[in-house]
């Protein structure tokens, strides 16, 4: 193994360490390792690992861009708050009917979703679909709760 190996691996557990302990931010210690580490390349190698990520990160800002609109778009309609109160009715029925755990039904829930969901739209819509959805699940199913039979 190479010293900058070593290097580059102690560089990045260093600040994995110190996110860890809260001591530099996200923001600040991944920028700082990549830097290191491009710096621990040389200078061809260390171009070429920077051409081939900004690369990369052209191909991910898009699928990004292609999976915000939509997901922007299903926020602005207000289906959420339609499916979020469907589905918090029928947590609240479940739960009062048939004495079921709320945290347990509403956790099948939610993992059920994300599935469905996946299988219909990018997996990363899905997810932040599938986010949001448990607020709205969340306060349909305490409206619900207090609602006389």
């Amino acid at each position: 193994m190479q010293i900058a190996t070593i290097v580059l691996i102690l560089v990045i557990l260093t600040g994995f360490l110190l996110m860890t302990f809260r001591i530099l931010d996200q923001e600040i210690a991944v920028p700082l390792v990549a830097l290191i580490s491009i710096i621990l390349a040389g200078p061809t190698e260390g171009y070429k690992s920077l051409h081939n990520g900004f690369a990369e990160f052209s191909k991910v800002a898009l699928l990004f861009t292609a999976v915000a609109i939509p997901a922007h778009m299903l926020e602005s309609s207000g289906l959420f708050g339609l499916l979020g109160s469907k589905i918090g009715e029928l947590v609240g029925h479940l739960t009062l009917k048939f004495k079921i755990n709320t945290v347990f039904l509403i956790s099948s829930i939610s993992i059920t979703v994300t599935y469905v969901l996946a299988a219909l739209f990018h997996n990363t819509t899905s997810i932040l679909v599938n986010s949001y959805i448990p607020n709205k699940l969340e306060f349909a199913t305490l409206v619900f709760r207090h609602k006389p039979i």
